[in-house]
């Protein structure tokens, strides 16, 4: 096998720095209806549940012949 030299790689990331932000923001959001003291467990779980439902609702609206 020969070797070529270093190789430069340059990636532009952002379209994924700016999705990236928009969802921090939205779950920022989010994170202010619960109460301070609520558990880290409970936390998670309600915010898993309302983003599934959230994007099955979207999903059924993009979607609306399947």
């Amino acid at each position: 096998m020969k070797t070529t030299g270093p190789i430069t790689l340059t990636i532009d990331m952002k379209e994924h720095i700016a999705k990236s932000r928009e969802v921090l923001e939205e779950l920022q959001a989010r994170l202010k209806q619960f109460a301070p003291g609520a558990s880290e467990g409970s936390v998670l779980r309600s915010l898993l549940l309302e983003i599934t439902f959230d994007y099955i609702e979207a999903k059924k609206k993009s979607n609306p012949a399947k």
